[in-house]
């Protein structure tokens, strides 16, 4: 084993190695869990983020008093199998924050939360919600929000070269739009980040992240959420990226994969509230 220069926590294993531990006591037990590194990247991220705000149980995030002493609040929307759940989990323990993770397939969201429990994440409440409705259920009530989306998983391609001719839709439209392929899988992307632009609270942070390579899924999206029309469609928010370099100090191996990763800082525009519709919440 080797470890993972840019996380304390990670070790990069042989694949002989990793079927021996597969079967061991400890990955049982949820004591090690197996993941590749770069999935590690975007709650790495989104942690470093919340730790520059210098959260902590007798230094709560405050923006308003009745705000005051309450905890840390994360929301996973995209999150089985449950990898960077039980990243943000264990971390969030330890500042006596919240995790919530959903997972809108009820089959996904089983392993989903055997996975958190093996881990032994307790601080985490899982829902089986369609993530492009959670901006409506929770408005504002998130201090971030990990939005790993559903793609068309270019990244496979190290593993499978294969799979990047299998997912070949053609060449893009002569207006700059993804192929008619693409375009379904674009907007569900779309969908979610709106919905978890919504369920964030002023000063909060957005992590966006895939494992595919293509522009329509990585930098247009987080692109037509920075415009300030669109900014000023989802509720009053005014948006800027965040500057990877100034939260993390990533080796050059591990910089090239940021480019999928857009963190993004919500800022409420003075004297705006979002403009929110009438919620059907779900009974208890």
């Amino acid at each position: 084993m080797s470890p993972v220069p840019w996380h304390s926590d990670g070790f990069f294993v042989e694949a002989a190695a990793g079927d021996l531990l597969g079967r061991s006591r400890p990955h049982l037990t949820g004591e090690i869990y197996f993941q590749e590194a770069t999935s590690m990247l975007p709650a790495e991220v989104l942690r470093a983020a919340l730790s520059n705000l210098e959260v902590s149980s007798s230094q709560p995030l405050q923006s308003s008093a009745s705000d005051t002493g309450r905890r840390l609040r994360v929301l996973d929307a995209c999150a089985a199998p449950g990898s960077k759940s039980t990243q943000l989990g264990n971390w969030l323990e330890g500042q006596g924050g919240l995790l919530v993770a959903n997972e809108a397939d009820p089959g996904r969201a089983e392993i989903l939360r055997t996975n958190l429990l093996r881990a032994g994440v307790v601080n985490c409440l899982v829902t089986c919600l369609d993530g492009r409705e959670l901006g409506d259920l929770a408005p504002e009530l998130f201090d971030a929000v990990l939005m790993d989306v559903p793609c068309s998983c270019e990244g496979n391609a190290r593993k499978d070269p294969g799979s990047l001719l299998r997912g070949s839709g053609g060449a893009p439209s002569n207006d700059g739009t993804p192929p008619i392929w693409h375009r379904p899988l674009v907007e569900m992307q779309w969908e979610l980040m709106r919905s978890g632009w919504r369920a964030l609270r002023p000063g909060g942070y957005l992590v966006y992240s895939t494992c595919t390579f293509n522009q329509w899924e990585n930098e247009a999206q987080c692109v037509k959420l920075l415009e300030a029309d669109v900014a000023t469609e989802l509720g009053g928010f005014r948006a800027s990226a965040v500057d990877i370099a100034a939260v993390l100090n990533f080796p050059p191996s591990a910089a090239s994969a940021i480019r999928g990763i857009a963190p993004l800082f919500s800022e409420k525009a003075q004297g705006q509230r979002s403009k929110g519709q009438s919620h059907n919440y779900p009974k208890v």
